[in-house]
């Protein structure tokens, strides 16, 4: 939230500084070409691939999916240089199980989970290269946030609307990510991109499934402490204006 209220300052004070440099700002900012508009925000969503890496690989094998959110500014207006604010989440794990529970002589079917996520919030910064096409734009970027990691569990009796949540894990460690990518120009103001980063962080702590066969699925949890190095692929929409 922070990060959030900082960030919409800055931008805020940008956007009263673009109005009131009025058309100066239209004329040499805005159009670089005739042709051509240069968008001072950027808004993207998308999905998001995460495949780990090193030690965090042998406790969570295979593909992770998640999802993003991005929102860029141009402060200076004039350059290929975006600041930026970023969200993106993924799941460790997920168990879920109901079963019939006895009790004071009446009988209940209860669902149970247990939830490991990780959550990516931080500042960035993307460079547009000279090196583009009226369709294809690369650009280079790097990330700097924390990662949230928690586990929570979840019972609920069936036919019922009330449910037990309890959180059983929670930790926040530093986080960076490294990459590039290749923003495609649907139409003016709308495109799809592709992105490709390297993703690290100091140790962190986590649950995930140790497969012990329990019929409550947070007794099959357990503990892992390593760092979150993974590979992170990016599809989705950008939006300018």
């Amino acid at each position: 939230i922070y990060l959030f209220l900082v960030f919409m300052f800055f931008t805020s004070v940008n956007v009263y500084s673009q109005t009131e440099n009025g058309e100066e700002t239209n004329i040499d900012y805005i159009q670089e070409e005739e042709d051509y508009e240069l968008y001072l925000n950027l808004i993207e969503f998308g999905a998001s691939y995460q495949i780990p890496l090193e030690a965090f690989s042998k406790n969570l094998p295979g593909i992770s999916i998640g999802y993003r959110l991005g929102y860029y500014n141009n402060f200076s207006g004039k350059d290929h240089l975006f600041w930026s604010l970023h969200y993106h989440s993924f799941r460790l794990d997920r168990l879920t199980n109901s079963y019939t529970v006895t009790e004071q002589f009446a009988q209940f079917i209860l669902n149970s989970k247990a939830v490991s996520n990780v959550i990516f919030t931080g500042y960035g910064m993307r460079y547009y290269l000279d090196v583009y096409t009226p369709k294809f734009e690369p650009f280079a970027e790097i990330k700097l946030g924390l990662n949230s990691v928690y586990t929570y569990t979840s019972d609920t009796i069936d036919g019922s609307e009330e449910a037990t949540f309890n959180f059983e894990n929670f930790d926040l460690t530093f986080a960076y990510a490294i990459g590039a990518g290749v923003q495609y120009n649907v139409r003016q103001g709308q495109a799809l991109y592709f992105t490709a980063h390297f993703n690290g962080s100091n140790n962190a702590t986590y649950y995930i499934d140790g497969e012990r066969g329990e019929e409550y699925p947070w007794d099959n949890f357990d503990r892992k402490t390593t760092q979150l190095d993974y590979l992170q692929f990016n599809f989705g929409l950008t939006f300018g204006f």
